[in-house]
């Protein structure tokens, strides 16, 4: 009987489902249809929005974020095992040469990894050099490397190993002096130029590297932290100043005071006489001497005929360096006695050259522009530069038998934004062409664009660079807050923040921007056009990731102190933050050992910090 009715059941429970089968066949059928009409419809036209409702879509799409006072119930704790640390062993050598092809003695050298924050790793030596170490994750990365300011800041493949990198520092030569009659107008004239607003310095607000046990550097990273309703705001001035160095007040005034004073009869004096290979007198080129021993490092130029003279030299040897950048050299150790005049009459060798003529696409020559030749990796590296004359023409002088890259731009342009003119190319005696895809009347352009970031979080953006495609440079843009003049957006929101880089040679670039707290940006592949502002999408910043900080007050006063280490791609990161207000701070996403020390408590934990959630530090 049970049997009879569960047969039963079970062909009715088939026949439901049969029926359910059929009616669910035609509706798929019904949808498939529909899905092949909408197909073969004409696409409809993308919608256009004015700037406003593009912010405000951006704004509506952006994850929100918790309020910064919001309760920590949902917070968490991804807690991770200790990373392997780094094993792979880095040194790099890095060069300096001014513009006479001098070293750049005593000068500040900035590294990081690429698209970080520059650390200052050292001076160079007297022969302009530094060598750094440090340990990576892996056997290949990218570094930035850069002078005081970001001056010559260059991102370049390196390989576990020794790699060397040059970089060139503005000055050294004093275009043009030596032609001028040294009277008062003219040195008023130059005190004028001297005292003009200079792009001002960050080094300042960079940070020093710390160093290991062994001396490796570790690099620190401020971004990787941000307190809470603060952020850091970095602005590189880039505004470039013409006309001639502020070092040529100086020489004039010292040309002027020593001949018209009396000679030091305790002292020496060096005179004579720079010609070229074919004996004609060579105007203008500097000449440096240096004291034997260490001490002090007079230097001129020529005048018209040639001639020099360095008065009031203590006795003993000294070095002598004529000639560099567009000049020939020579080079040589002299004696001086007190009272009397060593003669030093020699001719400039040129050795190998690297000549050539820039022309735009229409043949007119380029006047007055930037040239930059560079050795290809190996050891030893070298920069060089010159100034193309009024038809286009240049001579690099004393090159290495070596393949060299050439970079150009004009001299208004922002240092960083060189045009690549060649690679693989090799000194010889004949003139080459260069044909650039510019204009000899063109000017330069313009990037600007918005960054907004979600509410309760830090302003979005504290460093802007736009990187030249094929050629590892890049010129530092500015960043603007509300209320900030002059400002390409003057309707900034409290959340938004105007970025600005300029004056850009035309071609292509990426732009990095890089925030407190968060990871960077990246807006790849931007043309600049000349004579035009290229204005941008509005940007919206990433997610930050939120630390909990738990009690950050201590009994007997003393401040908080954290300590983070990122395990970053290529190389551990450090960062420290002291006085900690509120309870919460902005993290980059990421891996983490953090100490927090509170008075005489630390707390140690690894932890994984993840963007737009709470991490709980205990």
């Amino acid at each position: 009987m049970h049997t009879k009715k569960l047969a039963g059941l079970l062909a009715i429970a088939v026949a439901i489902g049969a029926v359910v089968y059929l009616w669910g066949g035609e509706r798929r059928g019904e949808a498939a249809e529909a899905q092949a009409a909408d197909a073969s419809a004409e696409p409809e036209a993308a919608p256009q929005f004015s700037d406003d409702e593009r912010r405000d879509a951006v704004a509506s799409e952006t994850p929100e974020k918790p309020d910064a006072s919001a309760s920590t119930a949902n917070a968490k704790r991804v807690e991770i095992a200790p990373w392997e640390p780094p094993k792979f062993e880095y040194e790099l050598e890095v060069r300096v040469f001014d513009e006479a092809d001098q070293p750049g003695l005593k000068e500040p050298i900035f590294v990081a990894p690429a698209g970080y924050t520059l650390n200052e790793v050292g001076t160079a030596d007297l022969d302009g050099r530094l060598v750094v170490k440090w340990l990576g994750f892996e056997p290949r990365m990218q570094v930035d490397v850069a002078l005081s300011g970001g001056e010559g800041l260059r991102r370049v493949d390196v390989a576990a190993g020794f790699t060397s990198v040059a970089l060139p520092r503005r000055g050294g030569l004093v275009p043009g002096v030596a032609k001028l009659q040294v009277d008062k107008a003219q040195i008023d004239a130059l005190r004028l130029d001297a005292s003009a607003p200079k792009r001002r310095s960050v080094a300042e607000e960079l940070p020093k590297a710390q160093r290991d046990a062994d001396g490796r550097v570790q690099f620190v990273e401020p971004l990787l932290y941000g307190a809470q309703d603060t952020a850091v705001v970095i602005r590189p001035e880039n505004e470039h100043v013409l006309g001639v160095y502020s070092s040529a007040v100086d020489k004039l005034h010292s040309r002027v005071k020593k001949s018209s004073g009396a000679a030091d009869p305790e002292k020496g004096l060096i005179s004579g006489r720079l010609v070229d290979s074919n004996g004609a007198p060579v105007a203008g080129a500097p000449l440096v001497a240096n004291f034997v021993g260490g001490g002090p490092r007079p230097s001129t130029v020529t005048e018209s005929d040639g001639s020099f003279v360095f008065r009031n030299l203590q006795p003993g040897d000294w070095d002598l360096r004529a000639g560099g950048g567009d000049f020939g050299r020579a080079a040589a150790r002299l004696s001086v006695s007190a009272g009397r005049t060593t003669e030093w009459s020699v001719e400039l060798e040129r050795g190998n050259e690297l000549k050539g003529r820039l022309i735009d696409s229409r043949k007119e020559p380029l006047a007055r522009w930037k040239v930059i030749a560079e050795t290809l990796g190996g050891r030893d590296a070298l920069v060089d530069v010159a100034t193309t004359d009024s038809e286009g023409r240049f001579a690099i002088p004393n090159l290495p038998t070596l393949p060299l890259r050439l970079l150009a731009r004009r001299e208004s342009a922002s240092q960083g934004c060189e045009m690549l003119v060649g690679e693989q190319l090799w000194p010889g005696e004949h003139e080459q062409p260069f044909v650039l895809d510019t204009s000899a009347e063109g000017g330069l352009g313009v990037v600007v664009l918005r960054i907004t970031c979600v509410e309760g979080t830090p302003p979005g953006a504290s460093r802007v660079r736009a990187w030249r495609e094929g050629t590892g440079r890049a010129a530092a843009g500015l960043v603007y807050a509300p209320g900030q003049r002059p400002s390409p957006f003057p309707d900034l929101t409290p959340f938004e923040r105007a970025l600005a880089v300029s004056p850009l040679e035309p071609g292509w670039y990426s732009l990095e921007v890089e925030a407190a707290g968060r990871e960077p940006v990246s807006v790849p592949r931007v043309f600049v056009a000349a004579e035009q502002v290229v204005e941008l999408p509005t940007l919206p910043a990433t997610l930050p990731a939120s630390l909990a900080l738990g009690d950050t007050t201590s009994p007997d006063g003393l401040p908080v102190q954290l300590e983070f280490t990122h395990r970053g791609a290529t190389v551990e990161l450090h960062c420290s933050a002291s006085d900690v207000s509120g309870a919460r701070g902005f993290l980059r996403p990421g891996d983490y050992r953090i100490v927090r020390t509170l008075g005489t408590t630390s707390l140690d934990r690894w932890l994984r910090a993840e963007a737009g959630v709470v991490t709980e530090l205990e």
